[in-house]
Order: structure tokens, then C-alpha cells, then sequence
């Protein structure tokens, strides 16, 4: 699952770099919700999904002092879909989301993004 949850991580943040540069590059919101967008929070959510189930797994970095780094990159990822959630309100009425929604948005992804591919290098623990 922590494979799956990184591979569909991978896959949300290359959309949502495309997503955010066609957001600078144009002067007016666009009038309707691109397929891109639709696709990167449909993977945004099933990662936060998948990374749900993995933690239900056996530990990793406890030893190492990663060991907190899974949930924390829950936290992060499930804040950023609200966030995303609420860009999707605001494309819906047909309004351009606030600049520093959208960044907030990409900084908790991110960030939410390189715990979990620390959490994913670190050694499993077998004893608990």
C-alpha cells in the first residue's frame, strides 16, 4: 500500500504543477473544471486513502526517529485535500480561488509529499 500511496503521490503532484503553472499563466479563472483537475484530486484523494491503509501496517522508523513521519503526512495530505476541496468550491461558482489558497494548498502537499517518501525509506520495525 505505502508504494501504491507514493506512486499516486507522484502522479498528484505532476498534475498539480501543470495545474498550478496554467493558473499563473492566465489572467482570468477558467470557465469550466479542466479534466486535470478533476483527475488530480480524484488521485490526491486516493493517496491520503492509501496511505490511510498503510499505516495500518507494521511500523517503520521507529529506530531510526522517523516514526511519527506517517501520520504526519496524513495530517499534511488530508489538509491539503481540504484545501483542494475548496479550490473545487470556488471553480464550481465560477470564481478564481484565492492565490494564497492555491499556495497554502501546494505547500501541505508538498510537504505532506516528502514525509512520506522519508517515512517510505525508513526501516520497518518488526518488534514492536
Amino acid at each position: 500500500m505505502l508504494i501504491a500511496a507514493l506512486s499516486t503521490m507522484g502522479v498528484t503532484v505532476c498534475l498539480g504543477m501543470w495545474l498550478g503553472a496554467l493558473y499563473l499563466v492566465r489572467e482570468e479563472p477558467p470557465k469550466r473544471i479542466p479534466i486535470t483537475g478533476l483527475v488530480h484530486g480524484s488521485a490526491g484523494a486516493l493517496c491520503v486513502v492509501l496511505l490511510l491503509l498503510a499505516l495500518r501496517g507494521p511500523p517503520r522508523g521507529v529506530h531510526t526517529g522517523a516514526g511519527a513521519f506517517g501520520w504526519a503526512s496524513f495530517a499534511l495530505l488530508a489538509t491539503a485535500l481540504l484545501g483542494g476541496a475548496t479550490i473545487l468550491s470556488f471553480q464550481l461558482r465560477r470564481r478564481g480561488a484565492p492565490t494564497l489558497l492555491i499556495a497554502m494548498h501546494g505547500m501541505l502537499g508538498a510537504a505532506g509529499g516528502i514525509l512520506l517518501a522519508a517515512w517510505w525509506a525508513s526501516p520497518v520495525s518488526f518488534d514492536r
